[in-house]
């Protein structure tokens, strides 16, 4: 199936479909973790309903993980560092 893919024809674009997919084998260390870390958010946020793929858990398992629920790392979190650009409340207030 595979083979029948890159040996298919592609007439949108001036480029062989075994170009592009090269493009994207160079760019994938660019792109993989954001995908990883995207996958890893949502699942991690369903769990009640399995996850992306995954059943959902019933019973006694369903009880487990209501106590016990699994660690959410918060990966996709935007965060304001104190730095020469961000303004304090401090600052803020003065008037000159």
């Amino acid at each position: 199936m595979l083979a029948l893919f890159l040996a298919a024809k592609d007439t949108s674009s001036g480029f062989p479909t075994w170009v592009k997919l090269l493009i994207l084998l160079v760019l994938m260390p660019f792109w993989w973790p954001m995908v990883k870390a995207i996958y890893h958010d949502l699942n991690t946020a369903m769990w009640r309903e399995g996850g992306l793929f995954g059943r959902p858990p019933a019973g006694a398992e369903l009880d487990r993980l209501t106590r016990h629920p699994p660690k959410q790392t918060k990966t996709l979190v935007s965060e304001l560092r104190a730095g020469p650009l961000v303004r304090t409340r401090r600052s803020a207030r003065r008037g000159y």
